[in-house]
Order: C-alpha cells, then sequence, then structure tokens
C-alpha cells in the first residue's frame, strides 16, 4: 500500500507542476517504467466499467504470472474498450514473441497512426505510442523468441502495403512455429480467473 502511495503522491506533484502532462489518474500507469508496476497501476485505477476493480487486479496478476504463450492468446483475445495496458505489458516483456508483437500491431489500425503525425491523435495517444513502440521493437530486432507461428503476408499486403514506414523485409513475413494456447476467455478475461471483491 505505500508503493501505490508515493506513486499516487508523486502523480499528483507531476498534475500540479504541469496538469496538462497527465489527463487523468487512471491514465498514470503509461508514465510508469516498469511493466509490472505499470499493469498493476492501470488495474487498480481503472473506473470506467461496471467490471469490478477486483477482476482487473487479478487479470494483472495473472497476466504478470503467464508465459509467452499465455500472453500471446491473451493478447488476441484482449478487450482493449478496457485500456491497452495489458497490451504494453505483454509488448514490454523481454520474452515477448515476435509473432505476439506482430499481431497486436495489426488488431491496430497501423495506417491510421502513421498516416497521422503524434498530435493529431486526440483520445487515442496511447494506441499511437503502443503502435509506435512495436513498429520500433520489430525494426530493431528487439523481439527475439520465435516461436509461435504467423501468418503475416496477408495482413501485410491489407494493412501495410501502402505506408512507407513499414518496410517489407521487416513487416511481410510469416513465422513458423507452434498454433496459440486454447484458452477460454470471456470478454477479454480468463474463463477461470478468479477474484474476490
Amino acid at each position: 500500500m505505500a508503493e501505490y502511495e508515493a506513486r499516487r503522491t508523486e502523480f499528483v506533484k507531476a498534475h500540479e507542476a504541469d496538469p496538462n502532462s497527465v489527463c487523468s489518474r487512471e491514465d498514470y500507469w503509461i508514465t510508469i517504467a516498469d511493466p509490472a508496476a505499470m499493469l498493476r497501476d492501470w488495474a487498480e485505477n481503472i473506473t470506467d466499467f461496471v467490471e469490478e476493480p477486483a477482476r482487473f487486479i487479478a487479470y494483472a496478476e495473472w497476466l504478470i504470472r503467464s508465459n509467452p504463450d499465455e500472453r500471446h492468446t491473451a493478447a488476441l483475445h484482449w478487450n482493449s474498450a478496457y485500456g491497452i495496458a495489458p497490451l504494453f505489458y505483454i509488448v514490454r516483456q523481454t520474452d515477448c514473441d515476435l509473432a505476439t508483437a506482430f499481431e497486436i500491431i495489426h488488431m491496430t489500425d497501423p495506417s491510421f497512426y502513421d498516416d497521422n503525425p503524434p498530435g493529431s491523435h486526440i483520445g487515442f495517444e496511447n494506441e499511437w505510442r503502443l503502435v509506435t513502440e512495436i513498429h520500433e521493437g520489430i525494426t530493431k530486432a528487439r523481439f527475439t523468441r520465435q516461436e509461435i507461428a504467423f501468418a503475416g503476408e496477408a495482413l501485410f499486403d491489407r494493412n501495410m502495403k501502402s505506408i512507407p514506414a513499414y518496410d517489407v523485409a521487416a513487416f511481410r513475413r510469416n513465422l513458423r512455429g507452434r498454433p496459440c494456447l486454447a484458452i477460454d476467455f470471456d470478454d477479454g478475461f480468463p474463463v477461470d480467473l478468479t477474484w474476490s471483491a
């Protein structure tokens, strides 16, 4: 609890110094460098939904304990209406599979974020940051794990072919590997996830 209060105090001071630096307490998570702390902060402070906060906290802890294959499947099933902090967490893991990074970037509309300058993404700044971070990670070969299959050539042709920033050699790829895990999800959460209010 002390760590949470320290983060909250840090946020308040930063927000008082520059009220435009962070839109709301709920969005403070994007400023946290440590991926696990970032994800926990998001889960502790999400307020827009009727879902119990304990469910988001349980999901965050599940994701933190999960392996790369589980995180890949989680990314495919995540309901981004709840926010994209889990997707940031997933791509910031050192063992994030390249297929996972490709799947997440294709789940967005990369043309929207690449064709428009950063300041034009009002309301979608975090999505733009996510696409930019993944793009950079792929072009700099940060995603070294390649164990999950990915059929990317058709996706590239449909989503990225006309965008100069997406290099054909780096982004138009099919990856050999195993299929994603069969985990049942409901509205973005693993069906067997348990939590208490």
